[in-house]
């Protein structure tokens, strides 16, 4: 699958292809930031929304403590060990 990167001030590579564009302003659709670089978030690769690096880690983050609390549940206790006093 190709995504649409879009980089600031340098233009969009999709692919194999490369525009550039040194007019273009890439901006996060996510936290609404001015962003070097962001990419498409779509199914097929192009178009709106764009993500931010960091707007993706944090999602990415998100989604490591969610399935951790998950199977925590069913474990008990801390993920690093017990803790004695």
């Amino acid at each position: 699958m190709d995504i649409e990167v879009r980089i600031s001030r340098s233009g969009v590579v999709f692919g194999d292809d490369t525009t550039r564009d040194e007019s273009l302003q890439a901006s996060c659709d996510l936290c609404g930031g001015a962003i070097d670089a962001v990419a498409s978030l779509a199914k097929d690769g192009q178009g709106a929304p764009y993500a931010c690096a960091s707007c993706m880690r944090d999602r990415l983050e998100a989604m490591s403590v969610a399935k951790w609390r998950f199977r925590a549940a069913h474990k008990g206790g801390l993920p690093w060990g017990k803790l004695t006093s």
